[in-house]
Protein backbone atom coordinates (compact mmCIF):
# COMPACT_ATOMS: atom_id res chain seq x y z
CA UNK A 1 0.00 0.00 0.00
CA UNK A 2 3.08 2.39 0.80
CA UNK A 3 4.32 1.42 -2.60
CA UNK A 4 1.22 2.21 -3.98
CA UNK A 5 0.58 5.51 -2.76
CA UNK A 6 3.71 6.81 -2.68
CA UNK A 7 3.72 6.40 -6.96
CA UNK A 8 0.30 7.99 -7.15
CA UNK A 9 1.57 11.50 -7.27
CA UNK A 10 4.18 10.84 -9.35
CA UNK A 11 1.85 8.99 -12.08
CA UNK A 12 0.06 12.39 -11.67
CA UNK A 13 2.97 14.62 -11.99
CA UNK A 14 3.84 12.64 -15.34
CA UNK A 15 0.09 12.85 -16.22
CA UNK A 16 0.19 16.79 -15.70
CA UNK A 17 3.06 17.27 -17.65
CA UNK A 18 1.79 14.95 -20.49
CA UNK A 19 -1.38 17.39 -20.73
CA UNK A 20 0.70 20.29 -20.59
CA UNK A 21 2.77 19.26 -23.12
CA UNK A 22 -0.14 18.73 -25.57
CA UNK A 23 -1.72 22.06 -24.92
CA UNK A 24 1.70 24.11 -25.22
CA UNK A 25 2.07 21.94 -28.99
CA UNK A 26 -1.90 22.30 -29.52
CA UNK A 27 -1.48 26.19 -29.29
CA UNK A 28 2.10 26.01 -31.29
CA UNK A 29 1.40 26.52 -35.73
CA UNK A 30 4.53 24.82 -36.63
CA UNK A 31 3.29 21.40 -34.53
CA UNK A 32 -0.13 21.62 -35.61
CA UNK A 33 1.29 21.75 -39.36
CA UNK A 34 3.19 19.10 -38.77
CA UNK A 35 0.72 17.28 -37.26
CA UNK A 36 -1.59 17.51 -40.05
CA UNK A 37 1.42 16.71 -42.57
CA UNK A 38 1.62 13.49 -40.41
CA UNK A 39 -2.37 12.73 -40.95
CA UNK A 40 -1.84 13.33 -44.55
CA UNK A 41 1.06 10.92 -45.10
CA UNK A 42 -1.25 8.58 -43.35
CA UNK A 43 -4.14 8.80 -45.51
CA UNK A 44 -1.96 8.95 -48.46
CA UNK A 45 -0.39 5.37 -47.37
CA UNK A 46 -4.21 3.98 -46.54
CA UNK A 47 -5.29 5.11 -50.22
CA UNK A 48 -2.57 3.24 -51.68
CA UNK A 49 -2.92 0.49 -49.07
CA UNK A 50 -6.38 -0.05 -49.65
CA UNK A 51 -6.98 -0.09 -53.14
CA UNK A 52 -4.37 -2.97 -53.07
CA UNK A 53 -1.62 -0.68 -54.96
CA UNK A 54 1.72 -3.03 -55.67
CA UNK A 55 4.32 -3.18 -52.85
CA UNK A 56 6.36 -1.85 -55.23
CA UNK A 57 4.06 1.65 -55.19
CA UNK A 58 3.71 1.47 -51.58
CA UNK A 59 7.65 1.28 -50.74
CA UNK A 60 8.20 3.99 -53.64
CA UNK A 61 5.20 6.07 -51.48
CA UNK A 62 7.01 5.64 -47.81
CA UNK A 63 10.77 6.46 -49.44
CA UNK A 64 9.17 9.59 -51.48
CA UNK A 65 7.62 11.00 -47.96
CA UNK A 66 10.73 9.70 -45.98
CA UNK A 67 12.72 11.89 -49.02
CA UNK A 68 10.23 14.71 -48.25
CA UNK A 69 10.63 14.72 -43.81
CA UNK A 70 14.77 14.27 -44.68
CA UNK A 71 14.90 17.55 -46.91
CA UNK A 72 12.78 19.51 -44.45
CA UNK A 73 14.45 18.67 -41.37
CA UNK A 74 17.28 20.74 -41.46
CA UNK A 75 14.67 23.81 -41.63
CA UNK A 76 12.36 23.04 -38.82
CA UNK A 77 13.11 26.07 -37.43
CA UNK A 78 11.57 27.69 -40.37
CA UNK A 79 8.47 25.69 -41.16
CA UNK A 80 6.29 28.51 -39.00
CA UNK A 81 3.31 28.99 -40.57
CA UNK A 82 2.87 32.38 -42.53
CA UNK A 83 1.10 32.13 -45.09
CA UNK A 84 -1.04 34.84 -47.13
CA UNK A 85 -4.89 34.69 -46.22
CA UNK A 86 -4.79 33.76 -50.26
CA UNK A 87 -2.71 30.98 -50.16
CA UNK A 88 -4.03 29.63 -46.64
CA UNK A 89 -7.66 29.80 -48.32
CA UNK A 90 -6.48 28.02 -51.72
CA UNK A 91 -3.89 25.65 -49.64
CA UNK A 92 -7.09 24.35 -47.33
CA UNK A 93 -9.69 24.38 -50.66
CA UNK A 94 -7.00 21.81 -52.49
CA UNK A 95 -6.48 19.99 -49.31
CA UNK A 96 -10.07 19.36 -48.73
CA UNK A 97 -10.65 18.40 -52.73
CA UNK A 98 -7.90 16.02 -52.59
CA UNK A 99 -8.77 14.02 -49.39
CA UNK A 100 -12.60 13.97 -50.97
CA UNK A 101 -11.60 13.10 -54.95
CA UNK A 102 -9.07 10.51 -53.67
CA UNK A 103 -11.62 8.66 -51.21
CA UNK A 104 -14.21 8.10 -54.11
CA UNK A 105 -10.56 6.13 -55.57
CA UNK A 106 -11.42 2.51 -56.16
CA UNK A 107 -9.13 1.36 -58.82
CA UNK A 108 -5.68 1.38 -59.79
CA UNK A 109 -6.47 2.66 -63.20
CA UNK A 110 -7.82 5.87 -61.52
CA UNK A 111 -4.87 8.42 -62.83
CA UNK A 112 -5.43 10.94 -59.60
CA UNK A 113 -3.93 8.05 -57.48
CA UNK A 114 -0.25 9.61 -58.69
CA UNK A 115 -1.41 13.07 -58.81
CA UNK A 116 -2.59 13.07 -54.53
CA UNK A 117 1.20 12.90 -53.60
CA UNK A 118 2.18 16.14 -55.59
CA UNK A 119 -1.29 17.75 -55.08
CA UNK A 120 -0.72 16.80 -50.93
CA UNK A 121 2.69 18.45 -50.86
CA UNK A 122 1.13 21.78 -52.89
CA UNK A 123 -1.22 22.09 -50.61
CA UNK A 124 0.64 21.89 -47.30
CA UNK A 125 3.47 24.51 -48.84
CA UNK A 126 0.70 26.87 -49.13
CA UNK A 127 -0.86 26.45 -45.56
CA UNK A 128 2.78 27.49 -44.91
CA UNK A 129 3.93 30.09 -47.04
CA UNK A 130 2.59 32.59 -49.82
CA UNK A 131 3.29 31.10 -53.19
CA UNK A 132 6.29 33.35 -53.47
CA UNK A 133 8.17 32.62 -50.63
CA UNK A 134 8.49 28.52 -51.47
CA UNK A 135 12.44 28.02 -51.42
CA UNK A 136 12.00 26.21 -48.03
CA UNK A 137 9.87 23.18 -50.52
CA UNK A 138 11.56 23.77 -53.54
CA UNK A 139 13.29 19.92 -52.51
CA UNK A 140 10.33 18.49 -51.18
CA UNK A 141 7.83 19.52 -54.21
CA UNK A 142 11.25 18.16 -56.66
CA UNK A 143 11.21 14.53 -54.89
CA UNK A 144 7.14 14.30 -54.72
CA UNK A 145 6.84 15.36 -58.36
CA UNK A 146 8.88 12.28 -59.33
CA UNK A 147 6.07 9.91 -58.39
CA UNK A 148 4.24 10.99 -61.61
CA UNK A 149 6.92 9.80 -63.47
CA UNK A 150 7.42 6.58 -62.31
CA UNK A 151 5.06 4.27 -64.06
CA UNK A 152 6.17 6.10 -67.63
CA UNK A 153 9.64 5.59 -66.62
CA UNK A 154 8.17 1.72 -66.40
CA UNK A 155 7.03 1.54 -69.44
CA UNK A 156 9.46 3.36 -71.49
CA UNK A 157 12.33 0.99 -70.20
CA UNK A 158 9.55 -1.82 -70.86
CA UNK A 159 9.78 -0.83 -74.59
CA UNK A 160 13.25 -0.03 -74.77
CA UNK A 161 15.04 -2.78 -73.26
CA UNK A 162 12.45 -5.38 -71.90
CA UNK A 163 13.73 -7.70 -74.70
CA UNK A 164 17.63 -7.68 -74.33
CA UNK A 165 16.73 -7.81 -70.67
CA UNK A 166 14.72 -10.28 -70.25
CA UNK A 167 17.25 -12.52 -72.22
CA UNK A 168 19.93 -11.15 -70.10
CA UNK A 169 18.43 -11.91 -66.90
CA UNK A 170 17.87 -15.87 -68.16
CA UNK A 171 21.74 -16.37 -69.48
CA UNK A 172 22.49 -14.53 -66.07
CA UNK A 173 20.27 -16.17 -64.07
CA UNK A 174 22.08 -20.16 -66.06
CA UNK A 175 25.15 -18.86 -64.99
CA UNK A 176 25.00 -17.88 -61.71
CA UNK A 177 23.46 -21.40 -60.98
CA UNK A 178 26.23 -22.76 -63.32
CA UNK A 179 29.00 -20.98 -60.94
CA UNK A 180 26.75 -22.21 -57.84
CA UNK A 181 27.64 -25.86 -58.63
CA UNK A 182 24.09 -26.45 -60.38
CA UNK A 183 22.81 -28.55 -63.15
CA UNK A 184 21.13 -25.88 -64.68
CA UNK A 185 20.04 -25.74 -68.42
CA UNK A 186 18.60 -23.31 -70.48
CA UNK A 187 16.37 -23.23 -73.42
CA UNK A 188 15.67 -20.08 -74.82
CA UNK A 189 14.18 -17.57 -71.49
CA UNK A 190 13.47 -20.74 -69.56
CA UNK A 191 16.06 -21.93 -66.68
CA UNK A 192 15.31 -25.62 -65.86
CA UNK A 193 17.00 -26.83 -62.45
CA UNK A 194 16.30 -30.02 -61.98
CA UNK A 195 11.91 -30.84 -62.19
CA UNK A 196 11.33 -27.13 -61.51
CA UNK A 197 11.43 -24.20 -64.11
CA UNK A 198 11.53 -20.54 -64.22
CA UNK A 199 10.51 -18.41 -67.13
CA UNK A 200 12.23 -15.35 -67.72
CA UNK A 201 9.43 -12.96 -69.41
CA UNK A 202 10.15 -9.02 -69.64
CA UNK A 203 7.72 -8.75 -66.10
CA UNK A 204 11.23 -10.62 -64.49
CA UNK A 205 13.54 -9.13 -65.98
CA UNK A 206 13.99 -6.43 -62.82
CA UNK A 207 12.69 -3.06 -65.17
CA UNK A 208 10.45 -2.17 -62.22
CA UNK A 209 13.64 -2.48 -59.51
CA UNK A 210 15.97 -0.72 -61.61
CA UNK A 211 13.03 2.47 -61.96
CA UNK A 212 12.58 1.75 -57.90
CA UNK A 213 16.55 2.40 -57.62
CA UNK A 214 16.73 5.12 -60.37
CA UNK A 215 14.30 6.83 -58.14
CA UNK A 216 16.13 6.09 -55.34
CA UNK A 217 19.21 7.86 -56.42
CA UNK A 218 17.10 10.97 -57.62
CA UNK A 219 16.09 11.23 -53.91
CA UNK A 220 19.69 11.16 -52.73
CA UNK A 221 20.74 13.91 -55.23
CA UNK A 222 17.98 16.04 -53.78
CA UNK A 223 18.59 15.85 -50.65
CA UNK A 224 22.60 14.75 -50.46
CA UNK A 225 23.07 16.76 -53.80
CA UNK A 226 27.18 15.94 -55.77
CA UNK A 227 28.19 18.93 -57.78
CA UNK A 228 30.45 16.79 -60.25
CA UNK A 229 28.92 15.96 -62.96
CA UNK A 230 30.55 12.66 -63.72
CA UNK A 231 29.59 11.68 -60.10
CA UNK A 232 26.18 12.42 -60.80
CA UNK A 233 26.26 10.29 -63.88
CA UNK A 234 28.23 7.43 -62.02
CA UNK A 235 25.10 7.21 -59.56
CA UNK A 236 22.56 7.43 -62.09
CA UNK A 237 23.54 4.58 -64.15
CA UNK A 238 25.15 1.97 -61.34
CA UNK A 239 21.45 1.72 -60.32
CA UNK A 240 20.83 -0.41 -63.23
CA UNK A 241 23.73 -3.19 -62.79
CA UNK A 242 23.27 -2.94 -59.18
CA UNK A 243 19.27 -3.73 -59.53
CA UNK A 244 19.58 -6.12 -62.36
CA UNK A 245 22.41 -8.01 -60.22
CA UNK A 246 19.62 -8.35 -57.25
CA UNK A 247 17.24 -9.90 -59.45
CA UNK A 248 19.34 -11.79 -60.75
CA UNK A 249 20.51 -13.78 -57.52
CA UNK A 250 16.11 -13.63 -56.61
CA UNK A 251 15.82 -15.14 -59.86
CA UNK A 252 17.91 -17.86 -59.09
CA UNK A 253 16.57 -18.59 -56.27
CA UNK A 254 12.85 -19.02 -57.42
CA UNK A 255 14.65 -21.45 -59.91
CA UNK A 256 16.00 -23.00 -57.23
CA UNK A 257 12.73 -23.15 -55.00
CA UNK A 258 10.57 -24.67 -58.32
CA UNK A 259 13.36 -27.24 -57.82
CA UNK A 260 12.62 -28.74 -54.24
CA UNK A 261 11.01 -32.23 -54.30
CA UNK A 262 7.11 -32.60 -54.17
CA UNK A 263 6.58 -28.95 -55.10
CA UNK A 264 7.51 -27.88 -51.23
CA UNK A 265 9.15 -24.65 -52.57
CA UNK A 266 6.02 -23.78 -54.20
CA UNK A 267 5.08 -21.38 -50.95
CA UNK A 268 8.81 -19.66 -50.83
CA UNK A 269 8.67 -19.16 -54.85
CA UNK A 270 5.20 -17.20 -54.36
CA UNK A 271 6.42 -15.36 -51.60
CA UNK A 272 9.83 -14.08 -53.33
CA UNK A 273 7.70 -13.97 -56.66
CA UNK A 274 4.38 -12.02 -55.81
CA UNK A 275 4.28 -11.30 -52.35
CA UNK A 276 6.23 -8.84 -49.88
CA UNK A 277 9.88 -11.40 -50.40
CA UNK A 278 10.14 -9.92 -53.60
CA UNK A 279 10.66 -6.02 -52.17
CA UNK A 280 13.18 -7.60 -50.04
CA UNK A 281 15.68 -7.64 -52.68
CA UNK A 282 14.74 -3.86 -53.73
CA UNK A 283 15.47 -3.14 -49.99
CA UNK A 284 19.05 -4.95 -50.56
CA UNK A 285 19.63 -3.40 -53.94
CA UNK A 286 19.05 -0.13 -52.13
CA UNK A 287 20.91 -0.66 -49.38
CA UNK A 288 24.08 -1.38 -51.54
CA UNK A 289 23.29 1.59 -53.60
CA UNK A 290 23.62 3.54 -50.49
CA UNK A 291 26.65 2.79 -49.38
CA UNK A 292 27.93 3.32 -52.89
CA UNK A 293 26.39 7.11 -52.82
CA UNK A 294 28.02 7.50 -49.20
CA UNK A 295 31.08 6.39 -50.41
CA UNK A 296 31.06 8.56 -53.67
CA UNK A 297 29.69 11.46 -51.93
CA UNK A 298 32.54 11.45 -49.59
CA UNK A 299 35.67 11.34 -52.56
CA UNK A 300 34.21 14.15 -53.81
CA UNK A 301 33.97 16.24 -50.50
CA UNK A 302 37.48 15.30 -49.85
CA UNK A 303 38.69 16.57 -53.24
CA UNK A 304 37.15 19.54 -53.29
Amino acid sequence: MHGHSMGLPSFRRRALKLVLGLRLHLGNRRSLWLLLAGLLFLWNTALLWLNQAPLTFQCLNLLLWLGILISLEDQLQSLWPKPSRFSAFLGSWLLALVIVRGSLITNLDDKFLSLAPPLLILGLGLLNRPIADWGLFNKAILITSLWLFYTPVVLLLSWSLGPIASKLAAHLTWFLLYLLGFNASLSGQIVQLGSGSVGVIESCAGLEQITFLLFVALIFLAIFPMQKKKNILLILFSSFPIAFACNIVRLSLLAYFTSWPNSSGLSLFHFFHDSAGSQIFSLISASFFGYFYLLTLDRELRAS
